[in-house]
């Protein structure tokens, strides 16, 4: 018996035009989940970094209310309290370098951070055109806490970088302080889980794929080859070809096709068969 089958791709023919829309569906859904995954990180990072800048300056609060009771009860001067909290608070970390600042209310540095040190003036303007300081004292000012956006160097990357501020007023000292955070982190935890989240799609995709080209090859490519194969056979002049070798009894399209074609060999069969009949004939007749 002639084979009937050659070695193909897994995804070939058939199995290729049905699993080419799928694979797309799926892709399309997998960027659309990873985006939403990266928007719902990033909220989530955002507000658990705000809660902990926000937690890191209410304790510096406490730490300032310590020196200032000190100086209340006459056991330091209101300066000493005032230069002791700012040496204190210099020395706090959170989240690896990152800092506490303050000021005066003439933006004069009280709590020394990064270069800067205790009694220098700035009054920075970003990037956007901000006024750093200005806005951030009318904060206090105005509303004693608050949160604030800005772009300002990251010591750990050493770029201008935007950053969130949340800060508070601190009537005794008449200081305002706090602390931030840089979106540009959040931005890369953020990117990193939605990468996962796709690497782990993409995976999820391919062997959904796999699965369904391995479930439509014994339904539907086996039998399709093989109504191709025989077709090829009756095509070069293979008559002998009937519906058993087929091999497919579904009333399906596939069956219809089946029928269709063995009903046409047989036909051809015999119209051949009826040919060579009178042909016969003739010669008989001829040498008669």
């Amino acid at each position: 018996m002639i084979a009937l089958f050659k070695r193909r791709r897994l995804f070939g023919g058939v199995a290729s035009k049905f699993l080419f829309p799928v694979f797309v569906l799926l892709f399309l859904l997998s960027a659309v989940l990873s985006w939403r995954g990266y928007e719902s990180t990033y909220k989530d990072v955002y507000d658990d970094r705000v809660k902990a800048v926000q937690d890191i300056v209410d304790f510096t609060w406490g730490i300032l209310e310590y020196w200032n009771g000190r100086a209340e009860h006459g056991e330091i001067s209101r300066e000493e309290a005032m230069k002791m909290a700012g040496d204190v608070v210099f020395k706090l970390r959170y989240e690896a370098d990152n800092y506490i600042f303050g000021y005066d209310m003439e933006n004069r540095v009280s709590i020394p951070f990064q270069s800067h040190e205790r009694g220098k003036f700035l009054d920075v303007q970003d990037q956007d055109g901000k006024w750093v300081q200005r806005e951030l004292r009318e904060i206090a000012r105005t509303r004693g806490k608050g949160l604030f956006s800005y772009n300002w160097l990251n010591s750990n990357t050493k770029r201008i970088e935007p950053k969130v501020a949340y800060i508070r007023y601190y009537k005794p000292f008449d200081w305002w302080y706090g602390a931030g955070i840089y979106v540009e982190d959040i931005r890369t935890k953020a990117w990193r889980s939605a990468m996962m989240q796709g690497v782990i799609l993409a995976g999820s995709i391919l062997a959904i794929c796999l699965v369904i080209s391995l479930l439509i090859r014994p339904i539907v490519t086996v039998p399709l080859r093989r109504v191709v194969l025989l077709s090829e056979r009756a095509g070069e002049g293979d008559l002998t070809v009937s519906r058993n070798d087929f091999a497919y009894s579904a009333n399906d399209e596939i069956g219809s096709m089946a029928d269709s074609l063995s009903a046409m060999i047989v036909d051809q069969a015999t119209r051949l068969a009826d040919r060579a009949a009178v042909l016969q004939k003739m010669i008989a007749e001829f040498r008669v």
